[in-house]
């Protein structure tokens, strides 16, 4: 930038923690602000230089300087950076470990919950064992079959018990599911702003089999709208790792879905022109143009109609060789260690990142491994195999046999 500071080691080393700031520090503190943004925007313009005039420039340049912030943006305090510079927080006692910034930059919108999420009511079954919590709409359609009745009175829970006899009960980890759930943010216990966070990204669930889509509430959790910004920065480092492992790029720029096509620019850029500025332009520049057009067309003639159909033209195109990056993750753990061990790394990055206090009862990073067993042993996996799940069958015999079944009890059901 050119510019310099002076000296300012006396004034970074005073007393910060003063009731009252003197004006020297509050110059070095709006001081160093400004050039710290300032910096910032030279480095933003240093890559600016690079893209411009490039297609999807843009595009590339948010990306990559947002990831260029990813390793600094909505850090912790840390106390290891300041002991060197002041002892006065040491004599003060004050800690500020578990401190973060006040307000995350946000680059996405976010729908905040205006109902509970969990409603709390139970299903039963027809001998009154419980079947798995839900919510008030699921209860009024079973009773508006005729399906159950209403059992709960008062101000118990609402309850409804079925009048027939349910295709599965609860077993093993099942029982996560027959458990009430408090409308809360798991990791810091607020019960305002609540939004629904999804434990493995959709971007990959999406492409699962189906025997690993269903009972995925598990890996729905409610944060407050502020842990969910800080987890969304965070689920960014493993994506990104993903990518790196999986040879499976994130989709920007020329890998993206959709192209901007070059020739149809060009014939927009020309329509544009020619509708906007045709009588202020050289006659031999407004005959280029048409030419444009013309070929473009398959006319003979530039009409008004065409210069407006030219100014309007879509020049997206769809990529052919577009593989979105949830695919190639999906196919490239299916082929290694399995889907099993792909969800339980994002549920145990969720723990490392978020540190949540206030997890669900019976929450676990290997949720649904053996009840996936087991539903492979009854023959319900037809759309994958069992080394694409992460599964072995030494493990479907050691589940079948932790619940006193064979495989001729399976055929009998």
């Amino acid at each position: 930038l050119g510019a310099r500071i002076g000296d300012t080691r006396m004034l970074a080393c005073s007393n910060w923690e003063a009731d009252t700031l003197s004006e020297a520090q509050v110059d070095y503190a709006a001081t160093d602000v400004l050039f710290s943004v300032q910096i910032f925007e030279q480095i933003v313009r240093d890559r600016l230089t690079l893209f411009s005039f490039r297609p999807g420039w843009y595009r590339r340049l948010w990306a990559q300087t947002l990831d260029a912030c990813g390793g600094l943006l909505d850090l912790p305090f840390s106390d290891d950076r300041c002991n060197r510079m002041s002892t006065s927080k040491a004599a003060n006692g004050s800690n500020h470990s578990g401190a973060t910034p006040k307000k995350l930059g946000c680059f996405r919108s976010y729908m905040t919950r205006k109902t509970p999420l969990y409603d709390n009511c139970m299903l039963l079954a027809p001998d009154g064992e419980p079947l798995s919590s839900c919510n008030y709409k699921k209860v009024q359609w079973y009773i508006d079959k005729g399906l159950g009745r209403l059992v709960s009175r008062g101000d118990e829970p609402v309850a409804v018990q079925l009048n027939f006899e349910p295709s599965n009960r609860p077993v093993l980890d099942s029982q996560y599911y027959t458990q009430n759930k408090d409308n809360l943010c798991v990791v810091c216990n607020s019960r305002q702003s609540l939004v629904r966070k999804n434990v493995v990204p959709h971007e990959y669930r999406k492409y699962f089999p189906e025997i690993m889509k269903n009972h995925t509430s598990h890996d729905i959790l409610l944060l407050c709208l502020r842990c969910h910004q800080i987890s969304n920065l965070r689920d960014g480092d493993l994506r990104r790792a993903l990518a790196e492992e999986c040879n499976a790029p994130i989709e920007s720029g020329a890998l993206g879905k959709v192209l901007d096509d070059v020739e149809l620019r060009k014939v927009r850029s020309a329509g544009r022109a020619l509708r906007k500025a045709r009588e202020s332009l050289p006659q031999d520049r407004v005959a280029l143009l048409e030419e444009v057009l013309k070929k473009h067309f398959g006319v003979d003639e530039v009409t008004d109609d065409v210069i407006r159909t030219a100014s309007e033209i879509d020049t997206k195109v769809y990529n052919e060789e577009f593989v979105p990056h949830g695919f190639k993750v999906v196919e490239h753990y299916k082929s290694t260690s399995g889907l099993v061990t792909f969800e339980m790394r994002w549920r145990q990055h969720f723990l490392d990142t978020m540190r949540p206090q206030f997890m669900p009862a019976l929450w676990s990073v290997d949720h649904h491994k053996e009840v996936l067993a087991l539903k492979y042993a009854q023959g319900r996996a037809k759309d994958t195999t069992l080394s694409e799940v992460g599964l072995t069958q030494e493990f479907v015999d050691d589940v079948l046999e932790k619940l006193s079944l064979t495989l001729e009890d399976l055929k009998k059901d």
